[in-house]
Protein backbone atom coordinates (compact mmCIF):
# COMPACT_ATOMS: atom_id res chain seq x y z
CA UNK A 1 0.00 0.00 0.00
CA UNK A 2 1.37 3.41 -1.27
CA UNK A 3 1.88 6.12 1.78
CA UNK A 4 -0.29 8.88 1.66
CA UNK A 5 1.98 11.89 0.87
CA UNK A 6 0.93 15.89 1.81
CA UNK A 7 1.62 18.66 -0.45
CA UNK A 8 1.21 22.62 0.41
CA UNK A 9 0.23 25.56 -2.28
CA UNK A 10 2.23 28.39 -1.56
CA UNK A 11 0.90 31.69 -2.30
CA UNK A 12 2.13 34.07 -4.78
CA UNK A 13 5.31 35.71 -3.53
CA UNK A 14 9.11 36.68 -4.11
CA UNK A 15 11.64 34.23 -4.50
CA UNK A 16 12.89 34.87 -1.18
CA UNK A 17 9.51 34.25 0.64
CA UNK A 18 9.06 30.57 -1.85
CA UNK A 19 12.59 30.01 -0.24
CA UNK A 20 11.83 30.33 3.41
CA UNK A 21 8.59 29.11 2.93
CA UNK A 22 9.56 25.88 1.73
CA UNK A 23 12.39 25.66 3.47
CA UNK A 24 9.59 25.86 6.58
CA UNK A 25 7.76 23.18 5.08
CA UNK A 26 10.48 20.67 4.70
CA UNK A 27 11.09 21.02 8.08
CA UNK A 28 7.56 20.30 9.77
CA UNK A 29 7.62 17.05 7.46
CA UNK A 30 5.36 18.11 4.25
CA UNK A 31 6.28 16.13 1.14
CA UNK A 32 5.38 18.60 -1.82
CA UNK A 33 5.77 22.58 -2.19
CA UNK A 34 3.88 23.54 -5.28
CA UNK A 35 3.75 27.17 -7.02
CA UNK A 36 1.03 28.84 -9.27
CA UNK A 37 2.37 30.68 -12.49
CA UNK A 38 0.17 33.77 -13.32
CA UNK A 39 0.35 35.74 -16.93
CA UNK A 40 2.72 38.44 -14.71
CA UNK A 41 4.35 37.11 -11.88
CA UNK A 42 7.35 36.41 -9.96
CA UNK A 43 8.82 33.19 -12.08
CA UNK A 44 7.78 29.99 -10.24
CA UNK A 45 10.84 28.14 -11.58
CA UNK A 46 13.48 30.30 -10.38
CA UNK A 47 11.46 30.46 -6.85
CA UNK A 48 11.36 26.78 -7.06
CA UNK A 49 15.63 26.70 -8.10
CA UNK A 50 16.01 29.61 -5.23
CA UNK A 51 14.30 26.56 -2.46
CA UNK A 52 16.23 23.70 -4.10
CA UNK A 53 19.30 25.26 -2.72
CA UNK A 54 17.57 25.33 0.77
CA UNK A 55 16.25 22.20 1.05
CA UNK A 56 17.00 19.17 0.31
CA UNK A 57 14.30 15.76 0.42
CA UNK A 58 10.94 17.62 -0.54
CA UNK A 59 9.34 17.87 -3.93
CA UNK A 60 8.94 20.72 -5.65
CA UNK A 61 6.62 21.61 -8.50
CA UNK A 62 4.48 23.98 -10.37
CA UNK A 63 0.71 23.75 -10.22
CA UNK A 64 0.43 24.77 -12.91
CA UNK A 65 2.69 26.19 -15.88
CA UNK A 66 0.30 27.82 -18.57
CA UNK A 67 1.74 26.22 -21.61
CA UNK A 68 0.21 29.21 -23.75
CA UNK A 69 2.60 31.28 -22.18
CA UNK A 70 5.97 29.39 -22.62
CA UNK A 71 7.39 27.62 -25.54
CA UNK A 72 7.58 23.63 -24.85
CA UNK A 73 11.15 24.16 -25.20
CA UNK A 74 11.56 27.02 -22.79
CA UNK A 75 9.91 24.58 -20.43
CA UNK A 76 12.26 22.10 -21.20
CA UNK A 77 15.21 23.83 -20.51
CA UNK A 78 14.00 25.20 -17.44
CA UNK A 79 12.32 21.97 -15.95
CA UNK A 80 15.83 20.00 -17.00
CA UNK A 81 17.94 22.57 -15.21
CA UNK A 82 15.62 22.83 -12.19
CA UNK A 83 15.70 18.72 -11.73
CA UNK A 84 19.20 18.75 -11.96
CA UNK A 85 19.53 21.53 -9.14
CA UNK A 86 16.99 20.05 -6.80
CA UNK A 87 19.16 16.63 -7.34
CA UNK A 88 15.40 15.13 -9.29
CA UNK A 89 12.83 16.61 -6.56
CA UNK A 90 10.69 18.36 -9.44
CA UNK A 91 7.34 17.84 -10.39
CA UNK A 92 5.65 19.92 -13.45
CA UNK A 93 2.22 21.14 -13.41
CA UNK A 94 1.14 21.76 -16.91
CA UNK A 95 -2.53 23.77 -18.10
CA UNK A 96 -4.05 25.78 -20.58
CA UNK A 97 -4.13 29.15 -18.04
CA UNK A 98 -6.47 31.06 -15.78
CA UNK A 99 -7.30 33.23 -18.01
CA UNK A 100 -9.63 35.47 -15.68
CA UNK A 101 -6.26 36.16 -13.58
CA UNK A 102 -5.38 38.96 -15.49
CA UNK A 103 -4.69 37.72 -18.96
CA UNK A 104 -7.41 40.98 -20.72
CA UNK A 105 -4.13 43.22 -19.69
CA UNK A 106 -2.07 41.35 -22.66
CA UNK A 107 -4.08 41.34 -25.44
CA UNK A 108 -2.00 39.23 -27.89
CA UNK A 109 -1.52 35.80 -25.52
CA UNK A 110 -4.23 32.82 -26.78
CA UNK A 111 -7.25 33.32 -24.58
CA UNK A 112 -9.34 30.73 -26.96
CA UNK A 113 -10.30 27.70 -24.85
CA UNK A 114 -10.28 25.31 -27.52
CA UNK A 115 -6.71 26.79 -29.03
CA UNK A 116 -5.40 26.92 -25.52
CA UNK A 117 -6.39 22.96 -24.85
CA UNK A 118 -4.57 21.83 -28.40
CA UNK A 119 -1.04 23.73 -26.97
CA UNK A 120 -1.46 21.83 -24.05
CA UNK A 121 -1.95 18.62 -25.52
CA UNK A 122 0.85 19.15 -28.18
CA UNK A 123 2.82 20.66 -25.52
CA UNK A 124 2.74 17.15 -23.26
CA UNK A 125 3.76 15.78 -26.25
CA UNK A 126 6.90 17.39 -26.95
CA UNK A 127 8.16 17.23 -23.81
CA UNK A 128 7.44 13.37 -23.25
CA UNK A 129 10.44 12.89 -26.40
CA UNK A 130 12.67 16.55 -25.62
CA UNK A 131 13.14 14.34 -22.10
CA UNK A 132 14.89 11.74 -23.99
CA UNK A 133 17.28 13.77 -25.60
CA UNK A 134 17.07 11.74 -29.16
CA UNK A 135 16.63 13.42 -32.55
CA UNK A 136 12.58 14.10 -33.70
CA UNK A 137 10.54 16.32 -35.93
CA UNK A 138 7.27 17.33 -34.39
CA UNK A 139 4.75 18.97 -36.63
CA UNK A 140 1.63 20.31 -34.62
CA UNK A 141 -1.04 22.82 -35.27
CA UNK A 142 0.79 25.18 -33.01
CA UNK A 143 4.50 23.90 -32.51
CA UNK A 144 7.38 22.82 -35.23
CA UNK A 145 10.36 20.90 -34.12
CA UNK A 146 12.60 19.93 -36.51
CA UNK A 147 15.14 18.34 -34.30
CA UNK A 148 16.73 16.67 -36.98
CA UNK A 149 18.98 19.41 -38.32
CA UNK A 150 20.00 20.36 -34.74
CA UNK A 151 23.51 18.88 -33.60
CA UNK A 152 23.12 16.63 -30.34
CA UNK A 153 25.84 18.44 -28.72
CA UNK A 154 23.31 21.40 -28.51
CA UNK A 155 20.82 19.65 -26.51
CA UNK A 156 20.69 20.01 -22.82
CA UNK A 157 21.50 16.77 -20.73
CA UNK A 158 18.25 14.46 -19.92
CA UNK A 159 16.57 14.80 -16.70
CA UNK A 160 17.66 13.20 -13.49
CA UNK A 161 13.85 11.52 -13.52
CA UNK A 162 13.30 8.98 -15.81
CA UNK A 163 11.90 8.17 -18.05
CA UNK A 164 11.05 11.88 -17.51
CA UNK A 165 10.10 14.66 -14.78
CA UNK A 166 6.78 14.00 -13.45
CA UNK A 167 4.31 15.71 -15.61
CA UNK A 168 0.81 16.66 -14.13
CA UNK A 169 -2.05 18.37 -16.51
CA UNK A 170 -4.98 19.90 -15.63
CA UNK A 171 -7.91 17.47 -16.01
CA UNK A 172 -11.52 19.08 -16.16
CA UNK A 173 -14.19 16.80 -14.99
CA UNK A 174 -16.68 15.33 -16.72
CA UNK A 175 -14.90 16.30 -19.84
CA UNK A 176 -13.53 13.11 -21.83
CA UNK A 177 -11.08 14.66 -23.96
CA UNK A 178 -9.65 17.08 -21.03
CA UNK A 179 -9.22 13.59 -18.71
CA UNK A 180 -7.83 11.61 -21.46
CA UNK A 181 -4.91 14.25 -21.59
CA UNK A 182 -4.40 14.58 -18.50
CA UNK A 183 -3.90 11.02 -18.44
CA UNK A 184 -1.51 11.05 -20.63
CA UNK A 185 0.54 12.21 -17.54
CA UNK A 186 1.90 11.07 -14.17
CA UNK A 187 -0.84 12.68 -12.47
CA UNK A 188 -3.99 14.37 -12.52
CA UNK A 189 -5.14 17.73 -11.17
CA UNK A 190 -8.62 17.45 -11.32
CA UNK A 191 -11.23 20.54 -11.48
CA UNK A 192 -14.68 20.14 -11.41
CA UNK A 193 -16.88 21.94 -14.30
CA UNK A 194 -20.74 22.90 -13.54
Amino acid sequence: MNKIRFGVALPYSSARTIMHLTHLAEQAGWDGCFLGDAIWCEDPMISLAAAATVTEKIRLGTMIIPVPLRRPWKIASESIALDHLSNGRLILGLGTGATWMGWQAFPDEVTDAKTRAEMLEETIDILARLYQRKQFDYDGKHYHLKLTTLDEQHYPPKPLQQPRIPLWAVGWWPRKKSILRALKCDGVIVEKVN
